[in-house]
C-alpha cells in the first residue's frame, strides 16, 4: 500500500495516475495470492478501504491470479 501512495504522490506517474491533476477515480488491482495482499484477509480489506476513502475514487476493485 505504501508502494501504491508513493506512486500517486511521484509527478513521474502523473500522465498514468492522473487526469488533470486529479487521481484518476477507477482503479483496478491485480495481486498475488501472498497474504500481504491477498484481499480475502480482514487487514488487507481495511486497508484498501482506506485507501478508497484517501484518494477518493468512485471504484476499486481488487483481483487475484488464479493459482498456477
Amino acid at each position: 500500500m505504501q508502494d501504491l501512495e508513493s506512486l500517486v504522490l511521484d509527478p513521474q506517474y502523473d500522465d498514468v495516475l492522473k487526469t488533470g491533476g486529479e487521481i484518476r477515480p477507477i482503479w483496478v488491482l491485480l495481486v498475488d495470492e501472498r497474504p500481504d495482499e491477498n484481499p480475502r484477509h480482514l487487514k488487507n480489506i481495511k486497508i484498501y478501504c482506506q485507501l478508497f476513502q484517501k484518494f477518493d475514487l468512485d471504484y476499486l476493485t481488487v483481483r487475484t491470479h488464479a493459482p498456477g
